[in-house]
């Protein structure tokens, strides 16, 4: 899902709606998996989370 990012004045009174979201790139299972959390109203990014894979499962 693609998120355009509006204008920084409408993201000023956005009441966000974060969501978890992960990117799809051919490397991203070998060592673990990043994923973002994004506002879907506004495209505002709070922060991400890396999960690390370790053989079995993610820790």
């Amino acid at each position: 899902m693609v998120v355009s990012m509006k204008h920084w004045f409408k993201r000023l009174f956005c009441k966000h709606d974060y969501k978890p979201f992960t990117k799809n790139s051919k490397f991203h299972h070998i060592q673990g998996e990043r994923v973002y959390i994004i506002c879907t109203k506004c495209g505002h990014e709070k922060g991400s989370i890396f999960y690390e894979y370790e053989g079995s499962g993610y820790k």
